[in-house]
C-alpha cells in the first residue's frame, strides 16, 4: 500500500509541476510577457525596456504561443491575421497601449479610441507594432476592431 501511495504521490506531483509550467504566464520573450490570448485579442506586458512590440510578437509566434501573419509595408509591419482569423469588411486589428509619451514621442491618443482592460484604459496607438517600443510595465493590446 505504501508503494502505491508513493507512486500516486509521484505521479500527482509530476502532473502538478507540468500544469504549473503550462498554466504560468510566459515571460522572457524579448522583454515581454504574454498575459492573455483570447481568440483575436492579445494582451502583453513589457517586462523590460528594449526592442519593439513587433520583436515580442515575433518571439511569441516562433514559440507557438500565438499565430500572427502580416507583412512589412510603408508604415511598418501590418498584422493581417491573428490565430487564423482575417478581418473582413470594416474590421481591422487595432493596437491599444498604456504607453503615452516616451522620450518626447507620443505613442497613443485616447481621442482615437480606447480599450478597457482590468480597470485600466488603454489608448489607441499612434504607431504600429514595429514602431511601438516596449517600455517596462506598460500594457499592449491588439484587438479586433471596427471602423
Amino acid at each position: 500500500m505504501k508503494k502505491l501511495l508513493g507512486f500516486l504521490f509521484s505521479v500527482l506531483s509530476l502532473l502538478a509541476l507540468c500544469c504549473g509550467f503550462a498554466c504560468a504566464p510566459s515571460s522572457g520573450y524579448n522583454g515581454a510577457e504574454l498575459i492573455s490570448v483570447s481568440g483575436t485579442t492579445i494582451v502583453i506586458r513589457a517586462t523590460e525596456t528594449s526592442g519593439t512590440l513587433y520583436d515580442a510578437l515575433e518571439a511569441f509566434d516562433e514559440a507557438d504561443l500565438i499565430d500572427i501573419d502580416g507583412e512589412e509595408g510603408q508604415y511598418g509591419y501590418f498584422i493581417e491575421e491573428i490565430n487564423g482569423y482575417k478581418p473582413v469588411n470594416n474590421e481591422l486589428f487595432a493596437l491599444y497601449t498604456t504607453l503615452g509619451e516616451y522620450k518626447g514621442v507620443t505613442y497613443s491618443d485616447a481621442s482615437w479610441g480606447t480599450y478597457e482592460y482590468e480597470g485600466r484604459t488603454l489608448a489607441s496607438a499612434a504607431n504600429g507594432v514595429s514602431g511601438t517600443p516596449l517600455v517596462e510595465g506598460e500594457l499592449y493590446i491588439i484587438a479586433l476592431s471596427s471602423y
